[in-house]
């Protein structure tokens, strides 16, 4: 006689006070690729997986304010839409983001302005306040440093390539973490290890951020985004044999 397992409501502990999202009818098809050329944000949905890359490989993928606003827009409409049931969050041209674009920053006309409220409007980052109700993975290649990071502490789970760099090297300037990054993740590997990383503003790899619980998977490079899919339907596959069984998962 198994025990049942029941999940209701958001999939996940919100990290933030305030509602989640509220679902609201879906603006995009089923089918639906957002792409072109010179788009700082691009997605796709096949079918139940809704994948967002970052495309500025020029700049390692830095987000500037252009890009923050298109990633908050993928990830809201991720959100709204019932077909879609799990985000892959990765980069285009081998890295996942290198944090912001501190030479927009520097040169930009007008300072950026922050919310003091974190339960009010969008982080620097774009997405980094969002209270997903469905799981999100980050697929990481490259490097995923300083508000990169930041981005993939806001998923739910990290698919890490082999030769992958992460670390709060934003540290390293004197500019700190303002997305969340300072709450994610000493909850995610521990207030220490945490300290270890913002403290000293050092790189951690693939290997070393498995073992501290930082990266779920490693995987070859090449993989993380195919990988991220393959994990998802592992995770079907376990709900399936879960139901048939007479456990119940509400995702």
């Amino acid at each position: 006689m198994y025990p049942k397992l029941v999940r209701t409501g958001a999939y996940r502990n919100t990290l933030l006070s305030g509602p989640p999202l509220k679902h609201q009818a879906p603006r995009r098809s089923l089918c639906e690729t957002t792409k072109g050329a010179g788009e700082t944000v691009v997605s796709e949905r096949r079918g139940a997986v809704f994948t967002v890359a970052i495309n500025r490989p020029e700049v390692r993928n830095a987000v500037n304010r252009e890009t923050a606003r298109r990633l908050l827009g993928e990830l809201e409409a991720f959100e709204r839409e019932p077909a879609s049931k799990v985000a892959v969050l990765h980069g285009i041209g081998g890295h996942f983001c290198a944090g912001y674009d501190l030479k927009e920053l520097a040169n930009g006309a007008a300072a950026l302005k922050l919310e003091q409220d974190v339960t009010k409007g969008s982080g620097p980052m774009g997405p980094s306040r969002l209270q997903l109700s469905k799981p999100l993975i980050a697929a990481i290649g490259g490097f995923a440093v300083a508000g990169g990071l930041e981005l993939a502490l806001l998923a739910d789970l990290r698919v890490v390539e082999e030769s992958a760099v992460m670390g709060v090297f934003c540290r390293r300037f004197g500019v700190p973490l303002i997305d969340g990054g300072t709450v994610r993740l000493p909850r995610l590997i521990g207030l220490s290890r945490a300290l270890d990383l913002i403290l000293t503003g050092r790189p951690i790899r693939a290997q070393e951020a498995l073992a501290y619980g930082l990266a779920n998977r490693v995987v070859p490079d090449g993989q993380d985004k195919i990988d991220s899919e393959q994990q998802w339907q592992e995770t079907q596959r376990c709900r399936h044999l879960w139901q048939l069984i007479g456990g119940t998962i509400d995702i």
